[in-house]
């Protein structure tokens, strides 16, 4: 262009469920395999994600509903902060393994569906009963 450079501002495109990863822990669950390290039974466990658009970009607001989906268990909704970016906490109650469908929009997540590890907590025996 004869008049010299020209400014061009991209915008993310609307989000995209398959390009949006769930983290936890500062660590990235593997594409339906286990996500991080065994629970231990009624920990918390917390949850990020950054909605992206169908080229991976990142988003800056809202993308609707996120949900974490366990079966047999009511659904956790994650906390939208309004800026694309999502985070929830999770608690499972018995040692089991888990498989856990993350969605936006009722679309899964690039990495849904994920097992976790959910170990049986130590033993106390103040909270123990013989019979």
């Amino acid at each position: 262009l004869a008049a010299g450079p020209v400014r061009i501002d991209v915008v993310p495109g609307d989000a995209d469920a398959g390009k949006t990863q769930l983290k936890r822990d500062d660590e990235v669950c593997p594409s339906r395999k286990q996500c991080g390290s065994d629970v231990v039974a009624d920990e918390s466990i917390h949850f990020t994600a950054v909605a992206r658009d169908a080229f991976g970009n990142e988003r800056d607001a809202s993308s609707g509903v996120m949900e974490l989906r366990v079966p047999d268990q009511a659904p956790t909704v994650l906390t939208d902060m309004g800026d694309g970016s999502y985070r929830g906490t999770l608690a499972l109650r018995r040692a089991n393994v888990y498989t856990i469908d993350a969605v936006l929009n009722s679309e899964p997540l690039f990495n849904s569906p994920f097992d976790l590890a959910i170990i049986a907590a130590p033993l106390q025996p103040s909270a123990s009963v013989v019979r």
